[in-house]
């Protein structure tokens, strides 16, 4: 890639990232917030135009000042899509969504028996990318990749270090899938909460990012941390994972996610129902005692979790998401009091929040780490592992 070619790429891909910042923009505007001149922003979006990956809106607006007609322009849906799935010990999720992080297709499948079968788990994890495609047929063209979502420790080079619910060590789903998925698509695997948070930083403003702790509730305790718009993921990718900290429950320590995991319930719903079927149940359940008193001490052991991510962390905000975070408004007064007599005085609570998303947050997540590609500045001293579609 020539100089010239570089830089006109470069020129396209910072208007690519302002449309995802705002949403929809005049040219002229784009030129302003860019600080290039207007003839070469009209060849960026002249090359992203032809490329499929912006529209020119119908509903003209006048730019400021000037008395005429300035045509917006904005992310086109259809140019580009990418899949995600979450893998779970109860069922196996994924969606298909397009460039304006829309949700085009989803669908779930049960695990199968084996859940400790890591390759034959892999090959219903492909056969479900490839469902969602056939359920919407978008252009094979614009399909970027895949994106999968894992209850467990992922290092940085997609290896599945320890997976506990899922009984897997040490395999490699990135390099299983690539082999067994078209090969010009982009593969990536990562822990379940890391994906929670790269959808919130997919939508959030800025400001709002700065710190930020998410918790995905579901079989267990994902957690993820994201300081200054990125997620932190220390040394060896595992940073922010309050789920396996200890806790003195009697004489044994027990980890967090045994505590206010789905094990809290364990007994009052079936141990293989979907989690969002179980929970639909708790929910209809809730006034019964028992089920009352597992909620009771489920907020007791999530308020626990959350002040240690208090102390240790400092957030800034708190956002809940997968399953059973949506028995979190039935207990949330009970957290919040509890979270703050246990805080040491002087320390401010951090809000407490659900995630738009709903449920599907980890598979969301995954996708949007494959959307990104589509924003990623150009690498200058390396060719491209995967195509840009066109």
């Amino acid at each position: 890639m020539n100089t010239t070619r570089i830089l006109r790429h470069l020129n396209a891909q910072r208007c690519l990232r302002l449309l995802r910042e705002l949403g929809s923009v005049t040219r002229a505007d784009m030129a302003r917030h860019l600080g290039l001149n207007r003839s070469t922003t009209g060849n960026a979006i002249a090359e992203l135009l032809d490329a499929g990956l912006v529209q020119e809106l119908d509903d003209n607006q006048i730019e400021r000042g000037k008395g005429r007609p300035g045509v917006r322009v904005a992310l086109a849906a259809e140019g580009a899509y990418a899949l995600g799935v979450d893998v779970g010990t109860r069922e196996i999720s994924g969606v298909l969504m397009d460039l304006n992080l829309g949700i085009v297709a989803r669908t779930s499948v049960p695990p199968g028996p084996q859940v400790s079968d890591a390759a034959g788990m892999a090959a219903r994890v492909a056969a479900l990318a490839q469902q969602l495609l056939r359920d919407r047929q978008p252009d094979p063209a614009r399909v970027l990749g895949l994106g999968v979502s894992i209850p467990g420790l992922v290092d940085r080079a997609g290896v599945v270090v320890n997976a506990p619910f899922l009984q897997w060590r040490h395999f490699d789903l990135k390099v299983v899938l690539a082999g067994a998925l078209p090969a010009d698509w982009r593969i990536e695997v990562h822990n379940d909460a890391d994906c929670f948070a790269l959808a919130e930083l997919a939508v959030s403003a800025q400001g709002e990012l700065a710190h930020l702790q998410v918790l995905h509730l579901a079989e267990g305790i994902g957690s993820a941390l994201v300081f200054g718009g990125k997620v932190m993921r220390g040394a060896h990718g595992h940073a922010g994972e309050i789920g396996h900290t200890l806790v003195l429950g009697g004489a044994v320590p027990r980890a967090f996610e045994q505590m206010a995991g789905a094990a809290a319930f364990a007994g009052l719903v079936a141990a293989d129902a979907p989690l969002n079927l179980a929970v639909d149940r708790l929910l209809l359940q809730r006034d019964e005692p028992p089920v009352a008193a597992a909620l009771a001490d489920w907020a007791d052991a999530l308020a626990l979790g959350v002040v240690n991510a208090v102390h240790v962390l400092d957030p800034g905000r708190i956002v809940l998401g997968g399953a059973l975070s949506r028995l979190y408004p039935l207990v949330a007064d009970r957290v919040l009091a509890a979270v703050q007599r246990h805080l040491v005085p002087g320390v401010v609570p951090p809000p407490i929040e659900l995630t738009s998303f709903g449920p599907d947050v980890a598979a969301i997540g995954a996708a949007a780490v494959i959307r990104e590609a589509v924003f990623a500045l150009p690498q200058l001293h390396a060719q491209p592992q995967h195509r840009s579609p066109a």
